[in-house]
């Protein structure tokens, strides 16, 4: 829990995380990216974007294995109300209402998990709320591995394309698809 009574100044502010893939995360300081981690700002569209320095008050993704510490120095402040109307940062526990959304893996990819009943976001978390009844929405950008695929013409699956729209299975054009829960890089038939 991070609740400080006022504001204040630091000569270096840090905080400790375990990352296992990526988490979505919000501090109460301006960091700077480790050399072990990569960062990402997200906006309410769920677009990614790398960034080195992590502003204070703002969901972003990191991207890391193991323990990451994030330093910074300046103005600590606390601050108690959603980031957008989308993305939302705490910085104590809450309890999540049905509908909202967290970062999680499923089916091998990483995206944002629809809460089908109550459950609990830990201090310095990120959730969503989404205009979406999906169950998984998938993470957006060029952020996470590809794998390429050539699919074939006569393979008929649904198709997702990076915007989450479904596609007949039939690619026209050369670029990243959802299929089967997997992103993949589509290679159109010739």
């Amino acid at each position: 829990q991070f609740t400080p009574a006022k504001a204040f100044t630091a000569q270096q502010a840090c905080f400790s995380v375990n990352v296992e893939g990526y988490r979505l995360l919000t501090i109460p300081f301006n960091a700077v990216a480790p050399a072990n981690a990569k960062a990402y700002s997200i906006d309410p569209d769920l677009n990614l974007s790398p960034i080195d320095s992590i502003p204070a008050h703002t969901p972003f993704l990191l991207e890391a294995q193991g323990e990451v510490v994030l330093t910074g120095s300046g103005n600590v402040s606390y601050y108690s109300s959603p980031m957008t109307n989308v993305i939302c940062g705490v910085y104590c526990s809450i309890e999540l209402r049905k509908g909202d959304y967290i970062l999680g893996y499923q089916n091998g990819q990483w995206g944002f998990i629809r809460q089908t009943s109550p459950s609990v976001l830990g201090p310095f978390g990120v959730y969503l709320q989404l205009a979406s009844q999906d169950e998984f929405v998938p993470l957006q950008g060029n952020v996470l591995p590809v794998s390429s695929i050539l699919l074939d013409r006569q393979e008929r699956k649904v198709v997702y394309d990076i915007d989450g729209r479904v596609n007949d299975g039939t690619p026209t054009h050369q670029g990243i698809r959802i299929i089967d829960g997997k992103k993949v890089l589509v290679t159109p038939t010739r």
